[in-house]
């Protein structure tokens, strides 16, 4: 399945976003969560 999106971040220096939304910080995660779903797919 393909998917087209157009997607923002917002940085950590605005109002309702944390101080640990980074770049590194979103790898980190991103790495976590592919992890995850690659675990919880049968």
């Amino acid at each position: 399945m393909k998917f087209i999106a157009d997607l923002h971040i917002h940085s950590k220096f605005s109002r309702a976003t944390s101080r640990e939304m980074t770049l590194d910080s979103l790898a980190y995660w991103g790495k976590i969560n592919r992890r995850i779903e690659s675990l919880t797919r049968t």
